[in-house]
């Protein structure tokens, strides 16, 4: 016999829906750049990675307001905060495991844009990975890969 139907009862819609209206869609986008401003990333010199977060779900001229956490006892809310994370996974140290670059980004614009200072590996190429990892909410983070090559001295 097939079984019934999925039904949602009508108390979790109330608690789904307004949190659908507020669920980060953001739009990932990044670059790694030489600090010195030669066009050549080289080994052992600083880069920065670039990384730009829209937020499809805020209308342009808006603002993102706290996290949707009703339950949540904070006065003024939770704050919508994202990790930026820069993974190397083919030039992993000693340890094996692979290095990574991370900063917290907060902020309520409609695009959060930050800057990563970082040192260059070893002359290669590398195929990267950059997240938005988001503080509040599961399920909504991004990923985007990001080829790097960098030359000798």
């Amino acid at each position: 016999q097939p079984s019934p139907p999925f039904r949602c009862p009508s108390s979790n819609l109330t608690t789904t829906h307004p949190w659908s209206q507020v669920a980060p869609r953001v739009h990932l986008t990044a670059e790694i750049v030489s600090e010195d401003g030669r066009p050549h990333l080289r080994e052992g010199r600083g880069a920065t990675l670039r990384v730009r977060l829209l937020r499809n779900h805020v209308r342009p001229g808006h603002a993102a307001g706290p996290a949707h956490a009703p339950l949540c006892p904070l006065v003024g809310g939770v704050e919508e905060a994202w990790w930026i994370v820069l993974r190397l996974p083919t030039c992993g140290g000693a340890d094996g495991h692979a290095p990574a670059i991370c900063q917290r980004v907060t902020g309520a614009a409609r695009e959060l844009e930050v800057e990563i200072s970082f040192e260059l590996p070893a002359a290669g190429s590398y195929a990267c990975t950059v997240q938005a990892i988001c503080e509040a909410y599961a399920g909504v983070d991004v990923a985007r890969g990001l080829a790097l090559k960098v030359r000798g001295g």
